[in-house]
């Protein structure tokens, strides 16, 4: 454990000295903070600049303490003033180089934990930045008299980005799906799904499948299905990427039966429209951005079947307890 403790101490002070050192070189997209008023604690100085650069590192800033950092060129300066009292505040003060203003708030730091007034100090001094720099997307607003750097307009355009849940799925899928009759049909799914609300939504499936060979007491019987089918999905669980949603449907297929008759006698082909009746449930994994992995299963009965007969006798076909399962990629939108 204690060599443990080593080698995590050992990589954050590396880190530390790593970000003491990125303050040392010119630049057009830094940040300074100064800590005034009331002494801030060694502490809780680090926690608000680690804090602070959690939101702006990934826009290219660089969030440096103004006394480590003397001589930089900044975009900003956050002035940081704890003042004294019975009620422990801060005031939080920005001086924008980009729009030439200065903007200010006040946190009441006694209402916090101890260990989350870093936080709520970095988060603060974040949110103000960002409400300095938002004007400069407004229509009307004056311009700065030099144009903003990269890092300031990837913070604008991050800031007014609304990520809206994606309502759209497109999968493809394969699939297999056995008959008590003796049928096993194995072959891909086209599927479209659309959320309707926070729970409900419509699909839409297009399905094309072939069999393996199911023996007949004079022969064997094949069969290819073309279908199409309209499911309603009700999502029961929820989460930031997976779902899981009971999913009842209604199809339709062509089905499409070959007999191959043993020698002395005679087969034929012939073909009819069968309509299914299924439930299941269908889980869905998104995996990054808009990829996707869906997984279903589910239990049916046709309401129309299509049965090959051998001399009269009822044989394989779509016809009895069914059940099914697919599985696929896709794409949310």
């Amino acid at each position: 454990m204690r060599l443990v403790l080593s080698v995590v101490f050992a990589v954050g002070s590396f880190a530390a000295t790593a970000r003491a050192e990125d303050c040392t070189g010119p630049g057009d997209s830094v940040v300074l903070v100064a800590f005034t008023g009331s002494p801030w604690s060694a502490e809780l100085r680090e926690g608000v600049l680690e804090h602070l650069r959690a939101g702006l590192d990934p826009t290219g800033f660089r969030v440096c303490d103004v006394e480590s950092a003397a001589g930089v060129a900044r975009v900003a300066t956050v002035e940081l003033r704890q003042n004294p009292g019975e009620r422990v505040t801060a005031t939080i003060e920005v001086r924008d180089g980009v729009t030439a203003k200065r903007v200010a708030r006040d946190i009441d730091l006694s209402a916090l934990p101890d260990d989350a007034r870093a936080l709520g100090v970095g988060v603060a001094a974040d949110e103000l930045l960002r409400a300095s720099w938002i004007e400069l997307s407004l229509a009307g607003a004056p311009k700065p008299a030099t144009p903003p750097p990269p890092a300031v307009q990837k913070a604008v355009q991050k800031s007014l980005r609304v990520d809206r849940p994606s309502r759209s799925e497109v999968t493809v899928e394969g699939a297999v799906q056995g008959h008590t009759s003796g049928l096993l049909l194995y072959g891909g799914n086209v599927g479209f799904r659309q959320s309707l609300g926070d729970v409900l939504g419509v699909g839409v499936t297009i399905a094309v499948d072939g069999s393996a060979r199911a023996t007949t007491p004079h022969g064997s019987v094949s069969a290819t299905l073309f279908g199409a089918g309209a499911s309603l999905f009700v999502d029961v669980v929820r989460l930031e990427r997976l779902r899981i949603a009971l999913e009842p449907s209604l199809w339709a297929a062509d089905v499409r039966l070959q007999g191959n008759a043993a020698p002395g006698t005679a087969g034929t082909e012939s073909s009819a429209v069968a309509i299914l009746a299924r439930a299941g449930v269908a889980l869905t994994w998104h995996v990054a951005g808009p990829l996707l992995v869906s997984v279903r299963g589910g239990v049916g009965a046709p309401l129309r079947g299509v049965v090959a007969r051998d001399y009269g006798n009822a044989e394989a076909g779509v016809s009895g307890f069914e059940w099914s399962a697919s599985a696929g990629p896709g794409v949310a939108f």
